[in-house]
C-alpha cells in the first residue's frame, strides 16, 4: 500500500473494500464474497468482473449472482468473456439476451446464442455488431420473422460498405424463400434514398422489385436514365409518381408525363425543380386546378405564365407568393377581393415598398400582420403598424422595429 494511503492500480486491499482497476483483494473468494455485501451496485458489479480470477469457484460465485446484478453485468463493456460464457447458459433469456447484444461478446459464443431456443435471444445477436457475414445469413432464415428482419437489416448496414461485394445482397433479395428476399428487398430500399446505392442493385431492384421497390428506385437520385425511362411507362402510378418527382429526371419525360391520366403524377411534374418553362406553360393550362396550382408555386414558372395564371380563381394565392411574379401583377393581386390572396402579397419577400403602404391600410388584420412581418416594409408603415387598433398587428410591428434596431432612427421621421 502507497504511503498517502490511496491504492495504486496494483495495490491488494482487505476484501469488502473498493479495489483498484487491477489490484487483488486479499482473502480468495471469500474476500470477493465480502465485497458482494457491498450496497454499492456498481463495486458489486466490478466484484463480480474480477470473479474470474478465481476460477470455477469464482464462476459459481457469478452464477447464484441475483437476476438485477446478471443483467448489469451483460450489459457492462468490462466483463470478461469468460463470464459472458457463464451468463450465455442463465436459466433467464433476458441475461442471455444481454450477453448477445454485448459488443465484447465473442464470436463463438453470438454462434452458440444464433441456436438460442428464445427468438428475442436471436434478435439481440442479429444485431451484434460482431455477429459475423455467415452468422447473419444464417439468422436471415430464421423461422421467426423479427429475427430475419433484423438479420437482414445488419446485411444491409454492412453492405454500405464499400468492401463489401455487392454478390451477398444480390443473393439475398434473389433467395428462394420468398420471406427472405422480401425482407431483403423492403431493406435494401429503405437505404433507396442513399445517393450511392449501386447501380447493379438499382437495376436489380427496377427488374426484381414490386410496385412500391419500383417507385422508391424510381426517387433515387442515383438512377440512370434509362432506368428512369422505362420506369416512366410503369403500369403502376406509384412508380410515376416517383419519376415525376425525381429532380434527376430529364425534361423529356417530364414532357411526357404531363400527359399522364393521373392528376398525381401531373402535380409531381409540376412541382418538380427540374420543369423546364416550357413543360410548365404546357401544365398551367391543365384541366385539374391542383396542377395548375404547383406550377404558380414552382419558382422556374415564368413571369408570363403567372401572368397568366394571375386570372385563374384557383391558384392565385400561390402567384402572390411567388418570387418571380412580377410588380405590376402583385399590384392586381393586392386588390384582389379575397384576402387570402392579399394576404400572400403582403408576405411576398420581393412586394415593393408602394404596395405593402397599400397594403398597410388593409380593412382585414391579418393582412397589416405580414405587412408587419415584411422586411421590405419601411420604417414609416412599421411605426404606423405599431399602433394599430389590434393588438395582433401592434405585436409584429414592435417586434420588427426591434429586429431591425429601428427605434434609434424613428425621432427623425414625421408622424
Amino acid at each position: 500500500m502507497t504511503e498517502n494511503k490511496k491504492p495504486k492500480e496494483t495495490d491488494a486491499v482487505l476484501g469488502g473494500q473498493t479495489t483498484p482497476k487491477r489490484g487483488a483483494v486479499l482473502g480468495g473468494i471469500e474476500g470477493l464474497k465480502q465485497r458482494l455485501k457491498n450496497s454499492n451496485q456498481q463495486e458489486r458489479v466490478i466484484a463480480l468482473q474480477q470473479a474470474v480470477q478465481y476460477g470455477q469457484e469464482g464462476l459459481k460465485v457469478v452464477a447464484e449472482a441475483t437476476f438485477v446484478e446478471k443483467l448489469e453485468l451483460v450489459k457492462a463493456d468490462q466483463t470478461p468473456p469468460e463470464i459472458l460464457q457463464q451468463l450465455a447458459q442463465d436459466e433467464y433469456w433476458l441475461v442471455r439476451s444481454g450477453v448477445g447484444s454485448n459488443p465484447n461478446t465473442p464470436l463463438e459464443l453470438l454462434q452458440q446464442l444464433a441456436r438460442d431456443k428464445n427468438s428475442d435471444v436471436r434478435k439481440k445477436v442479429g444485431s451484434n455488431p460482431n455477429t459475423s457475414l455467415e452468422l447473419l445469413q444464417q439468422l436471415a432464415r430464421d423461422k421467426d420473422e423479427r429475427v430475419s428482419r433484423v438479420a437482414i437489416e445488419s446485411l444491409v448496414k454492412v453492405g454500405s460498405n464499400p468492401n463489401l461485394p455487392l454478390e451477398l445482397l444480390q443473393q439475398l433479395a434473389r433467395d428462394k424463400d420468398e420471406r427472405v428476399s422480401r425482407v431483403a428487398i423492403e431493406s435494401l430500399v429503405k437505404v433507396g434514398s442513399n445517393p450511392n446505392l449501386p447501380l447493379e442493385l438499382l437495376q436489380q431492384l427496377a427488374r426484381d422489385g414490386n410496385g412500391w421497390v419500383h417507385s422508391r428506385v424510381a426517387k433515387n437520385p442515383n438512377t440512370p436514365l434509362e432506368l428512369l425511362q422505362q420506369l416512366a411507362q410503369d403500369e403502376d402510378c406509384g412508380v410515376r409518381l416517383g419519376v415525376a418527382s425525381n429532380p434527376n429526371t430529364p425534361p423529356e419525360i417530364l414532357q411526357q408525363l404531363t400527359q399522364d391520366e393521373d392528376f398525381r403524377v401531373r402535380i409531381n411534374v409540376g412541382s418538380n425543380p427540374n420543369t423546364s418553362p416550357e413543360i410548365l406553360q404546357i401544365l398551367a393550362r391543365d384541366e385539374d386546378g391542383r396542377v395548375r396550382s404547383e406550377v404558380a408555386s414552382n419558382p422556374n414558372t415564368s413571369s408570363e405564365i403567372l401572368r397568366l395564371l394571375a386570372r385563374d380563381n384557383n391558384v392565385r394565392d400561390k402567384v402572390a407568393s411567388n418570387p418571380n411574379t412580377s410588380s405590376e401583377i402583385l399590384q392586381q393581386l393586392a386588390r384582389d377581393k379575397y384576402f387570402s390572396v392579399r394576404w400572400k402579397v403582403a408576405s411576398n419577400p420581393n412586394t415593393p415598398i408602394e404596395i405593402l403602404q397599400q397594403l398597410a391600410r388593409d380593412e382585414i388584420l391579418w393582412v397589416r400582420q405580414e405587412v408587419a412581418f415584411n422586411p421590405n416594409t419601411s420604417p414609416k408603415i412599421l411605426r404606423k403598424l405599431a399602433r394599430d387598433e389590434y393588438w395582433e398587428v401592434r405585436d409584429v410591428a414592435n417586434k420588427s422595429i426591434k429586429k431591425r434596431n429601428l427605434n434609434s432612427i424613428f425621432h427623425f421621421l414625421p408622424f
